[in-house]
């Protein structure tokens, strides 16, 4: 009793500040080593799952580089000379044990050919893997310690195969026993210094080192914006918590146009230029706005508390400065907001998805809004729409139907157009279903190629009266010079000279005129003709017109119907048929189904003026057909009596 009355006397003869003080440490110290052996055990529990994630982020990242090398082989190498030799750069890290392709045979291609040889333990994954088309990640114990391999599906020259790396089995241990023990040292460091050092600093430190772990793991090396990972989680916190207080959220998805063309044609140094200068630029937001790069040439922007008028002043202002900093190189934005039926961050996701699609369609270089599309948006591409495309551009099984095209004065034909139908085995709803899902790939130019071989094997026998119209997608032309050569070798083989051929170009193709201007003189150089196709669906019709210079104008039948209306729809019209006019082109009328719109083709006018159409395409004119020459036997409708226009002139074929 009188020890601890001693005890107590000492305790209490101490002066009111140090009691305090020495109160104050002891349960700050106590407090901190409560938090930080919590912070610890995080560290520790977390540390395995965001390894394992960085580790799947770079294996994405060999993937692309695989495909990249065997689509960059040069005409007439040997891409497999390439991947190897990328499967043997991929082996140099001393935590990768083994690098191979596996085939769905159950054959393993190595770094070099000695390295091939037969798979007997991976057939389910494999299978799995290349079924699904989504990466896997397995684990395993050998000699006491956890050994992974990460697996993912890769596509060279239309063949799926399984890219899979093994990291050596004592890689992922040593890197948690390194990072246990230096949080243990940093815990028992920070435990032994003042207590008012602990406070300023040693807290601060540790929790510094662990958010450093974690961005790591959620950031982009390049961009220093969070990653694809980091704009998951965060786009699902957003729309849970716009929802819990009723409160509006944006999403932006922003694409580098023709990123492609800026690596192949400037450099990939100049093309990782872009991509920071647009990370600077999407950084000049508003505070609150979350910024992430989500792909290799996608980045998405997080609005909260913004809704869609707010978030497209938002975004003008990022474009500004996107622009500023990009120099020629644009981009296309598609902006959604969260409305009150959309339950979850994925349908947030999909209308800004195709609100940037749309932005593409419409020529690029655009900013377009769900709501804006919401009542014509097309239905959103499905895994099976994707691994339909895939079986197509495989098996490359295609047909190819003709429709004709009339003078309407003449009553003659002039050419027919080739259209492209994928059979009906794949479930596809058309071309358009498929261009959609080969867009989704990054493999137009591959389906484009399929659609121009299927029409050509057909045109043997092609009336020599007769033009080909011969539709080209976009993309095309993103891999360089060379295209008119490529298309003129296609045609010759199949019998015909270039003379009587005509390459159809979508008005949608605006913004890609910059880039392949001098392609379009190398086809005219060749003898091709050019077509602007779908002129006045969007906003750039007249302005191509001068710029292309084509020999036809094809007229959309949205217009056509327009101006069957009267009023400003007549007067658009006009005004193409007058500009085409100038330029000495051929006006082709699309989409006549019926009567009342060939009689609007033939006889509508502006001021009193006619408007001089001279060529008409429809299933009132002739449905797309299997070819069935010669041209007598593919007859026509029965065109109404309507009588040519007075000032009629001869007409180009």
């Amino acid at each position: 009793m009188s020890a601890r009355r001693g005890s107590r006397s000492w305790f209490s003869r101490l002066p009111t500040r140090w009691t305090f003080l020495l109160q104050l440490f002891a349960t700050f110290i106590g407090t901190l080593v409560v938090v930080g052996a919590g912070l610890y055990a995080m560290q520790a529990h977390d540390s395995r799952a965001i390894m394992i994630a960085d580790g799947a982020d770079r294996h994405q990242v060999r993937s692309e580089q695989i495909e990249a090398a065997f689509a960059s082989t040069p005409e007439g190498d040997d891409p497999w000379v390439r991947v190897r030799e990328s499967l043997a750069r991929m082996t140099a890290p001393p935590e990768v044990r083994r690098v191979r392709l596996i085939t769905d045979l159950g054959t393993a291609v190595g770094s070099n050919p000695a390295q091939d040889e037969p798979v007997r333990d991976r057939g389910p994954v494999v299978a799995g893997v290349l079924r699904d088309g989504t990466p896997a990640f397995e684990s395993r114990s050998s000699n006491g310690f956890e050994m992974f391999d990460y697996l993912s599906q890769v596509e060279l020259g239309g063949v799926a195969f399984v890219l899979e790396v093994e990291v050596a089995p004592d890689v992922l241990s040593r890197q948690l026993a390194a990072l246990r023990l230096a949080s243990a040292r940093a815990l028992a460091l920070t435990a032994v210094l003042s207590p008012p050092l602990l406070y300023f600093l040693g807290g601060r430190s540790l929790a510094g080192r662990f958010n450093a772990a974690q961005d790591r793991a959620t950031l982009d090396s390049l961009t220093r914006l969070r990653n694809h990972r980091a704009f998951q989680e965060a786009l699902r916190a957003g729309v849970a918590r716009a929802r819990r207080f009723g409160e509006p959220l944006a999403l932006v998805l922003v694409d580098v146009d023709d990123f492609k063309f800026v690596n192949d044609n400037r450099g990939h140094q100049k093309g990782d230029e872009v991509l920071v200068s647009l990370a600077a630029a999407l950084r000049t937001g508003r505070e609150q706005d979350l910024a992430f790069r989500i792909g290799g040439d996608e980045f998405a922007v997080i609005l909260p508390r913004t809704g869609r008028r707010e978030a497209l002043g938002a975004i003008e202002r990022m474009r500004h400065a996107a622009v500023q900093r990009m120099g020629r190189t644009t981009i296309s934005v598609g902006v959604a907001e969260l409305g009150p039926t959309d339950a979850d961050a994925h349908a947030l996701r999909e209308q800004a998805d195709l609100a940037l699609y749309e932005a593409k369609r419409r020529g690029r270089n655009q900013v377009v809004a769900y709501d804006q599309i919401a009542d014509s948006a097309p239905a959103r591409t499905s895994a099976a729409t994707i691994a339909a495309v895939r079986q197509l551009l495989t098996t490359r099984r295609m047909g190819a139907a003709f429709q004709a095209i009339w003078n309407l004065d003449t009553h003659k034909i002039i050419g027919f157009e080739g259209l492209a139908r994928p059979a009906a085995e794949y479930g596809l709803d058309g071309p358009q279903d498929a261009f959609s899902g080969a867009a989704r790939l990054g493999r137009v130019d591959e389906l484009d190629a399929l659609c121009r071989a299927a029409v050509l094997a057909r045109v043997a026998d092609f009336p020599a009266e007769a033009l080909l119209f011969l539709n080209i997608a976009p993309e095309v032309f993103d891999h360089g010079g060379g295209v008119g050569e490529r298309l003129r070798r296609e045609v010759e083989a199949a019998g015909l000279p270039p003379a009587r051929v005509v390459i159809e170009l979508t008005e949608h193709a605006s913004e890609r005129m910059d880039l392949v201007i001098d392609q379009l003189q190398e086809l005219r150089d060749l003898g091709f003709h050019l077509a602007l196709d779908d002129v006045g669906a969007g906003d750039t019709g007249l302005g191509l017109l001068g710029r292309v210079r084509p020999a036809f104008v094809k007229v959309d039948r949205s217009v056509v119907c327009s101006a069957g209306e009267g009023g400003s729809g007549r007067a658009v019209l006009a005004a193409i048929v007058a500009y085409a006019a100038e330029s000495g082109a051929m006006v082709i009328a699309e989409g006549i189904e019926t009567e009342a719109l060939l009689q609007v083709v033939r006889s509508s006018g502006t001021g009193g003026r006619p408007v001089r159409i001279v060529g008409g395409q429809g299933y009132l004119l002739g449905r797309p057909a299997v070819a069935s020459w010669p041209v007598a036997e593919l007859t026509p409708w029965p065109l109404p009596d309507v009588q040519p226009l007075p000032d009629a002139q001869p007409t180009r074929a």
